[in-house]
């Protein structure tokens, strides 16, 4: 093989495994539901310990909110983190009961 077959041999795997793991990651996200959308660090912390408590596994995706102006006449270093919280569709129902009920 020449140096721009393996080049393309390279791109052509590396192309699948990326196609692999995205088709992954998408059956596991059908397969989820969101239970709770925690918008600071201490929520989060408080409702993953619920959920850990209740041995509910979760997963935990923070939509990017770099575009969003701080409101005006609040701190920058209050923090506007928004965390959503998803669980395996079969434990949602648990997970509700471990998030509301664990107050």
């Amino acid at each position: 093989m020449n140096g721009n077959s393996s080049l393309v041999l390279t791109v052509v795997v590396l192309g699948f495994i990326f196609i692999l793991v995205m088709v992954r990651s998408f059956k596991s996200r059908k397969n989820r539901c969101l239970v709770y959308t925690a918008l600071n660090h201490d929520d989060y912390f408080k409702i993953v310990a619920r959920l850990k408590s209740a041995g509910i596994s979760y997963a935990v995706k923070t939509p990017s909110n770099s575009g969003y102006p701080t409101p005006s006449g609040y701190s920058t270093s209050h923090d506007y983190t928004q965390y959503d919280i998803y669980v395996k569709k079969e434990n949602q129902h648990k997970a509700q009961q471990a998030i509301h009920n664990g107050k």
